[in-house]
C-alpha cells in the first residue's frame, strides 16, 4: 500500500469511529426532536379530526342553533358527552405515539443486545468449556 492510500484509509476509519460514537448522540437528542416535532404535528392533526378545541369553545351553544328550550338543555349534554369522546380518541393518540417513543428510544440497546448475546459476540470461544 502507498501512503495516499495509507492515508485515505486512516482518514476513512476515523470518520467511521467518529460516527459510530456519534450516533448516540444524535439518537437520543437531535433524533428524539425530531421524532417529536413529527409527532406533534400528527397530534395537531388529529385534534383537527376530532375537532376538540372547537366542541370545547362551543360547548354552552345549543346544537344546529335550536335556541328552544328543549334545545338550550340538550346542546351541552350533547357536547359534553361527545367532549368525553373526544377526549378519550386525544389520550389514546398521545398514548400510541408515546408508546412509539419508547420503542425509539429502546431501539438501539435491544439492536446491541442482539447483536452481542445473540449472535455470539463475546461468548467463550472454546465450545466444550460451559
Amino acid at each position: 500500500m502507498n501512503t495516499l492510500s495509507q492515508s485515505n484509509f486512516v482518514k476513512i476509519s476515523l470518520d467511521l469511529v467518529k460516527e459510530i460514537l456519534y450516533f448516540p448522540l444524535w439518537w437520543y437528542s437531535r433524533g428524539a426532536g425530531k421524532y417529536w416535532q413529527w409527532a406533534w404535528k400528527r397530534i395537531k392533526q388529529t385534534e383537527k379530526v376530532l375537532a376538540f378545541q372547537i366542541m370545547l369553545k362551543n360547548i354552552y351553544r345549543p346544537l344546529y342553533g335550536d335556541y328552544s328550550f328543549i334545545g338550550i338543555l340538550i346542546g351541552p349534554v350533547i357536547r359534553s358527552s361527545w367532549l368525553i369522546l373526544i377526549s378519550i380518541g386525544m389520550l389514546l393518540t398521545l398514548l400510541f405515539f408515546a408508546g412509539l417513543f419508547l420503542v425509539y428510544l429502546l431501539l438501539p440497546p435491544f439492536c446491541l443486545y442482539i447483536i452481542i448475546f445473540q449472535y455470539g459476540f463475546f461468548q467463550n470461544a472454546n465450545p466444550t468449556l460451559p
